[in-house]
Formats: structure tokens, sequence, C-alpha cells
């Protein structure tokens, strides 16, 4: 006979397995921390992301500062130069180095919008020769491209017998109008039938490489199949529909229609000086001139250690008189 307590009880049903209840209560502590252990992560978790958003933000806001201040310093140049005795002037193209400001520092460049070739007015042979000095050597790429670009611009509906109108961009996954106008962005070739990042941007990626391919005739240039100088660098949209030939590039001359022989005379017969004086226009593509007063300014600010820079790139015009200058903006962009 097992003893017995005075409740009744079984002293060995007592101490042997716990009751029902125990087991429930510990199976509700143990999802009760489980809970608070996820809340308290994902707490976290939440506080951590937004710490690295409101540092994100204050980090871009102050390279954007630092971006702007470089516009700035290159608006003031280009506004005094020939002005002010005590400023040396700076002809465009010409790049700052990296300026320190505060904690971080800016990086800003200047060119000549005018070296760049229109492309809103640009012909079907200026366009076939820049494709072509800088990688397209595909004739179907190279007619597929040539027509469709003026396919975009033109106004009509029209389809040209390698390019593309707006029954082709609407059949596409994701459909579109074509611009059937000027365009707004260089990037809005990328929009085109045919064209592709490599094409637009180029994607020689050995600067060395890259800079001798620059500064060999195109007619010379030994390109590797598949291989892109870019076009991008030889555009703008901002151009008057003249092209400065004091500061176009080798590239630039050679696809308005000069051998590479003549382009490579009017860079030599520039470097002691500005070319002044008449220029003969037969059978370029665009009308050349010895002046500009559109500049294109690239800025870049940044902090030490942080992930992203920021970048404006701005077009702007001089206008006014040399005692009273004024500088117009035709077009901003910015970003990290």
């Amino acid at each position: 006979m097992h003893p017995r307590f005075p409740n009744g009880h079984d002293r060995t049903s007592r101490q042997g397995s716990p009751s029902p209840e125990r087991g429930i209560a510990l199976i509700m502590v143990i999802w009760v921390l489980t809970f608070f252990s996820i809340v308290l992560s994902a707490f976290a978790f939440s506080m951590r992301t937004e710490m690295h958003a409101a540092r994100n933000f204050k980090e871009e806001a102050e390279a954007s500062s630092l971006a702007e201040a470089g516009i700035a310093r290159a608006v003031a140049e280009l506004a005094n130069a020939g002005v002010r005795e005590d400023m040396t002037p700076r002809v465009p193209p010409y790049s700052s180095g990296d300026i320190p400001l505060g904690r971080g520092k800016y990086r800003v460049s200047v060119t000549d919008e005018g070296s760049r070739i229109p492309l809103n007015q640009a012909s079907e042979e200026v366009w076939r020769r820049l494709l072509r000095n800088t990688g397209v050597r595909d004739s179907g790429l190279l007619d597929t491209l040539a027509d469709s670009i003026l396919d975009w611009r033109d106004p009509d509906s029209l389809q040209r017998s390698s390019g593309a109108e707006e029954a082709y961009y609407l059949s596409l996954s994701q459909p579109y109008h074509p611009r059937n106008g000027d365009l707004e962005f260089l990037e809005e070739l990328l929009l085109v039938k045919g064209m592709t990042r490599e094409i637009f941007f180029g994607n020689v990626a050995d600067p060395e490489r890259l800079a001798a391919l620059l500064g060999t005739s195109p007619e010379e240039r030994d390109l590797q199949p598949g291989e892109y100088l870019g076009i991008r660098p030889f555009l703008t949209t901002r151009g008057s529909g003249q092209v400065n030939v004091n500061t176009a590039s080798l590239d630039t001359l050679v696809a308005l229609g000069l051998s590479g022989s003549e382009a490579v005379k009017i860079l030599e017969n520039r470097r002691p000086g500005p070319i002044r004086g008449q220029i003969p226009q037969a059978g370029r593509g665009l009308p050349l001139t010895t002046a500009s007063g559109t500049y294109r300014i690239e800025s870049t600010g940044s902090l030490p250690g942080a992930p992203v820079a920021y970048r404006i790139t701005a077009i702007v015009q001089k206008e006014g008189t040399p005692a009273r200058p004024r500088i117009r903006v035709l077009s901003w962009k910015e970003g990290s």
C-alpha cells in the first residue's frame, strides 16, 4: 500500500509526470517569448534601416551642395572671363581636379557644347559616319540605326526601308510611342530601334586603349568586333546647328565629312592658338564656326567614405555684353 496524504493525492503521481496545466503554461511562455523576440528583432532592424536611410539622406544632401558649389564656381569663371583683370580666363575644355570644401570635395569640368554634333540637325550621312567610326561595322545594323533615328525624329509615319515607326514600337512587350519630333535628351536614343547601351555609351573599359583609339584617325582605327567607343560624347541636343572647329574632336570633324588627314591638320593648326577667319564649308555635314557661347558644366560632389557621389550636369549659354555678361541655363540634370 502506498502512503497517501490527507487530501487524498498519490505522492508518486505528484512527483512523476507534470500536470497538463503546467505543460500548457510552459508552451504559452515559450510562444510569448518567441513573439517578443520577433517583435524586438523587427523593431531593431527597422531602426537600423531608418538610421542608414537618414545618414544616406544627409550625405546625399551634403554631396548635392558640394556639386552645386562646383556649378557656381564654373558659372562665375565663365561670366567673368575676359571681364575681371584679376581673373585668369579659362578656355574650355578644362577640369578643376578635386577641390576640398568642408568635409568633402567637388570636381567640376567645363566643355564647349558647340564642339558636339547637334543630333536634331544631323543628316543621314553624318549619322552613318559617326556610327561607323565608333564601332558599328555591320551594314545591316548601320542601316537600321540610321533609318530608325531619322524615323524617330521626323513628324510623319512613313517608314524608311530599315527604319521603324509607331507600329513597331507599339508591338513591343513594353510599348511606347516614337517622338516624331526633335529629341529632348540624348538618352532618348536608347529607345530607338537597334540602339544598345554599348553603342550609345561605349564598352572599351581600358582608359589607355580608349585614349589611343580616340587619338587615331577613324580610317586607321583598329576596333575589335563588338567593341564600341560610344556616340554619346559627340552629340548634343542643345547645339546651335553649327560646330566649333576650335573645340571639335577628331571623330566629330570626320563625321561632318572631313577626311582623317583634313581633321588631323585642323587639330594641328589650332594647337598654337584658336583658328580664326573664314572656314571652307564645302562637303561638310553641318556648318563650321570658330566660336561658341554654349557650355556643358559637369560637377560631382562627394564625401569621404560615402558609397555614392552626387552629380549635376548643366548646359548654359553665355549672353549679354563683355561688360555685363549673363549666363542662361538651358538644361539641368542631377542625381546620385
